[in-house]
């Protein structure tokens, strides 16, 4: 029960870190709820490899940063 409600913790945090990209219009809700629960799976997906495999947890994390960068592409133009 603690995993389940650690996880919990962890998506709604990552949710409200996105949720200012909702109000600019920049991420629709659904993506956040979609990239919210990606995040925190990975999250516990690196601390899982990281435990047996220091290596292997960096490149995850290269390739988790990357996608996160290949995120702001996906806005559409934002008028100021």
């Amino acid at each position: 029960a603690r995993a389940d409600e650690y996880h919990d913790r962890l998506v709604r945090a990552f949710t409200n870190a996105l949720t200012p990209a909702a109000e600019t219009g920049e991420m629709s809700r659904a993506v956040i709820r979609r990239r919210s629960q990606m995040l925190a799976a990975t999250t516990f997906g690196m601390w899982l490899t990281v435990r047996f495999d220091r290596l292997a947890a960096a490149r995850l994390c290269d390739s988790v940063t990357a996608e996160i960068r290949s995120w702001v592409g996906d806005a559409p133009a934002i008028r100021r």
